[in-house]
C-alpha cells in the first residue's frame, strides 16, 4: 500500500475514532444513512412564505450558519429572504437547513412536522418556493404508511406496505420521478405529510421491516405499485401504462370482497370534459385490457367524434370533478335520459398490491411474505442498500485450501499495515487456516479491537443474489465482511492485489469511523488506491461524463447517492474518480489534518457546511460553496500526497 496513503487513512481514522469504539456490529446492520430520498414537500401549495419552528434550527446559506428557534422564509425574486427570529435578515439563492429529529413547517393554515435536511429555493417553474426535504429513509417510510394505508389495516398489511413504500422510494432514488427531486408528496408518487403525532402505525411497521425492499432478479428495486381495491381483477403495468413487461408483475383474478360505485353526469357536462361542441350523443368503451379495464373510450357529439385513453379520462375527471367520481377504469357506461351513468368496481389503477385483497389475506392469517409473494410473484425481498449490509453467511461458503483463503491473507496484510498506525495487535487480523471441508473463512472472529471475515460465494450467481450487485463487481465490503466474487480469482495477481488494497481501506474505515461517514469520502479515499484514480481527473470532467451517462449530480449528497446506486462498474468507476477529485482538492486546500477534522465533524452528525467551516475556516467560503453545489471546476493537485 502506498505509504503516503497509509498515513492519510490512518490519520483520518485515528482522529475520528471514538475512544471506546465498538469495532463491529451484529448481522442485520441498518442501511447506510446516505440512502435518503429527496422529496418535494407541500408540492400542492403555492408557497410564497413559510415559517419553520424547532429547537435551535441550523441554517446554511452563503457561508452563514445562524441558529434560531424560528425562521421565516419568503420568495424575493429569484432568491429567498431569510428572517431568523431576533436576528438580521438576509437573502440567498439556495438555503439548506437541518431540521434534526423534527421541526414544524407552517404554510398558511397547513402545519406539518418534518425531520431531515430541508433545501429551499425559488421555484423555477411557478411562483413561490420549492422545498425539497431529504429525510432518513425509515422516517420517510414511517410517514407514508399511515397516509397511504386503510385506517383498519392489520399489522401484516402495514408491514407489507412499508416494504412496498421503501421499494418505490429506492426505485425513485435510481430513476427520479421529478426534475428537482426523486419524489413529491402527492398521490402520483406517494402521499407523505411528515410525522403524524399520535399515529404510531407507520413507525412500528418501518421498524419491523427496517431496510427490506422488493428487488428484481437483476438486483434493482422494483417500482412497487399499489392501489386500494382492484375490483377482483388485477392489471399489469404493461397493459395500463404501456410499459415493458416485468417478471414481478401479476394480473388476473384476485378473489376478495369489493364494492360497486356509480357516477351520474349530464350530457352537456360530459361534452365539456371531452371537448365536444354539443351534448354527447354516444359514448362507449372501445378497447379494454385483459382485466376488463377501459383502455380507450370513443365518443360522438355535435358532429364531431374522438377517442380518449382510459388513463387520460380518469385523470381528466379526477382533476375536474374529484377523485372519487371515477374510482377506477373497471367500469361500464349506459345512458339514462339526458344523463350518462358509469358503474364500476374497485378503486385505483389495479397494478401491483391490492390493499383490499391484502387486508383479507392478513385477516386470514397470512404473513407479510405471503402477501408480497402473491402480488409481486417474480420479486424477492432483500435489504435496501446491499453494499452496506452484513450478508447472510448461510449462503456463502469456501472450500478448503481454495483461492479465497489467499485473498483473505492479501486483505489481511494490507489492512494490517493500516492498523499498525493504531497500535493494534496484528493478531487481530490473522485469519485461521480452514479445516478440510466447506466452511466460512474467518468465522471465528476476534472480540477486540477489530474483527472481519472474508467470504467467497460458491458461484457468481450466488454473489449476485446475495449482494444485489452485478456479476462484473469483484468484491463488496461491509462492516466486518468482504464478500468476494469467485471470478476475482481468475484475474491477474496485480489486479487482484489492487482489489485487496481497495477493500482493505474500506475495512479499516468501516471499523473505526461511525456509520455517518458519507459515501463520497469513503469511496474517494478507497479510489486513491487504484491506478485509474491516480490520473488526477478533474471534477468537472468526471461530472461531465456522469451527466452523459444519466447520473444527475449537483451536490455532494447526490454524489453519495449515485455511488450507492451506481448500477454498472463503469459508472461506479466514474463516480469514484469524481469522489477522489473532491478528496484530493480537500487535501490540497488544507492538508490531511483538516480533512480528518472535516470527517470527524461529519461522523459526529454535523452537516457538511458546518463541519467544513470548523475544519477549514471562513477564508475558504468560495471552496465551500463550490463543493456544496459542485458548480466549479476543481483542478487536482499534482500528487494526492502533497
Amino acid at each position: 500500500m502506498n505509504a503516503c496513503f497509509q498515513r492519510r487513512v490512518c490519520l483520518l481514522a485515528c482522529l475520528i475514532a471514538p475512544p471506546q469504539a465498538a469495532f463491529a456490529r451484529d448481522a442485520g446492520e441498518d442501511p447506510h444513512p446516505s440512502a435518503q430520498p429527496r422529496v418535494e414537500i407541500l408540492a400542492h401549495h403555492q408557497l410564497e412564505k413559510i415559517t419553520i419552528s424547532g429547537r435551535r434550527l441550523s441554517i446554511q446559506a452563503h457561508g452563514k450558519s445562524p441558529r434560531a428557534a424560528e425562521v421565516k422564509f419568503r420568495r424575493d425574486g429569484d432568491e429567498v429572504r431569510i428572517v431568523p427570529a431576533g436576528q438580521p435578515e438576509w437573502r440567498a439563492g439556495i438555503i439548506t437547513m437541518d431540521l434534526g429529529s423534527g421541526a414544524r413547517i407552517r404554510a398558511g393554515k397547513v402545519i406539518r412536522k418534518y425531520a431531515g435536511r430541508l433545501e429551499a429555493r425559488a421555484h423555477p417553474q411557478r411562483p413561490g418556493l420549492l422545498l425539497v426535504l431529504t429525510p432518513p429513509l425509515e422516517e420517510y417510510v414511517a410517514g407514508v404508511v399511515p397516509a397511504e394505508s386503510p385506517e383498519d389495516a392489520p399489522a401484516a398489511l402495514l408491514d407489507a406496505m412499508a416494504i412496498v413504500h421503501r421499494s418505490f422510494a429506492a426505485r425513485a432514488m435510481r430513476a427520479p420521478r421529478h426534475a428537482h427531486a426523486d419524489l413529491c408528496d402527492l398521490t402520483h408518487c406517494q402521499v407523505f405529510h411528515g410525522g403524524r403525532e399520535g399515529d404510531h402505525r407507520g413507525v412500528r411497521a418501518a421498524r419491523r421491516t427496517r431496510g427490506r425492499i422488493l428487488k428484481e432478479r437483476s438486483g434493482g428495486p422494483i417500482s412497487a405499485w399499489f392501489h386500494a381495491d382492484c375490483g377482483g381483477q388485477l392489471s399489469s403495468a404493461a397493459s395500463v401504462w404501456g410499459e415493458e413487461p416485468v417478471e414481478w408483475s401479476r394480473s388476473g383474478a384476485d378473489d376478495h370482497p369489493t364494492d360497486e360505485w356509480r357516477w351520474r353526469v349530464d350530457a352537456r357536462r360530459l361534452a365539456a370534459l371531452l371537448g365536444a361542441p354539443a351534448a354527447v350523443e354516444d359514448l362507449r368503451v372501445s378497447v379494454r385490457d385483459p382485466s376488463g379495464r377501459a383502455k380507450e373510450l370513443a365518443w360522438r357529439g355535435g358532429g364531431r367524434s374522438g377517442v380518449v385513453s382510459g388513463v387520460a379520462w380518469l385523470s381528466l375527471v379526477g382533476k375536474s370533478e374529484g377523485w372519487n367520481r371515477l374510482r377506477s377504469a373497471l367500469f361500464d357506461i349506459r345512458r339514462d335520459g339526458a344523463d350518462w351513468i358509469f358503474t364500476g368496481r374497485g378503486h385505483g389503477h389495479g397494478v401491483g398490491l391490492c390493499q383490499r385483497g391484502a387486508r383479507k389475506m392478513a385477516l386470514d392469517g397470512a404473513a407479510v411474505e405471503d402477501i408480497l409473494t402473491r402480488y409481486f410473484p417474480g420479486a424477492r425481498v432483500s435489504r435496501a442498500i446491499p453494499a452496506r449490509e452484513t450478508f447472510p453467511a448461510s449462503v456463502l461458503a469456501q472450500a478448503s485450501g481454495g483461492p479465497a483463503n489467499v485473498f483473505a491473507h492479501e486483505v489481511s496484510a494490507h489492512a494490517g499495515r493500516v492498523m499498525a498506525r493504531f497500535g493494534l495487535e496484528s493478531s487481530h487480523l490473522i485469519l485461521p487456516e480452514p479445516p478440510p471441508g466447506p466452511r466460512i473463512i474467518g468465522e471465528e472472529w476476534m472480540d477486540r479491537p477489530f474483527k472481519f471475515r472474508v467470504l467467497a460465494s460458491r458461484t457468481v450467481e450466488d454473489f449476485i443474489r446475495v449482494t444485489g450487485q452485478g456479476g462484473d463487481v469483484m468484491a463488496v465490503t461491509t462492516r466486518g465482511s468482504v464478500v468476494v466474487n469467485p471470478a476475482v480469482f481468475r484475474l491477474p495477481p496485480a489486479r487482484r492485489m489492487a482489489i485487496a488494497r481497495h477493500e482493505a481501506v474500506h475495512l479499516v474505515l468501516r471499523a473505526v469511523i461511525p456509520d455517518r461517514i458519507p459515501a463520497w469520502l469513503d469511496e474517494g479515499l478507497g479510489c486513491l488506491e487504484q491506478s485509474d484514480c491516480h490520473r488526477n481527473v478533474q471534477l468537472r470532467d468526471a461530472l461531465r461524463r456522469a451527466s452523459q451517462s444519466g447520473v444527475r449530480i449537483s451536490t455532494l449528497e447526490d454524489l453519495s447517492r449515485g455511488l450507492l446506486a451506481a448500477g454498472t462498474p463503469a459508472r461506479a468507476a466514474m463516480l469514484q474518480q469524481a469522489s477522489a477529485a473532491v478528496v484530493r482538492r480537500l487535501i490540497h486546500a488544507g492538508g490531511e489534518a483538516r480533512l480528518a477534522q472535516l470527517a470527524r465533524g461529519l461522523a459526529e452528525g454535523s452537516n457538511f457546511a458546518v463541519a467544513f467551516q470548523q475544519a477549514y475556516g471562513r477564508k475558504t467560503d468560495g471552496l465551500l460553496d463550490c463543493l456544496i453545489n459542485i458548480k466549479c471546476a476543481i483542478a487536482a493537485p499534482e500528487s494526492p500526497g502533497k
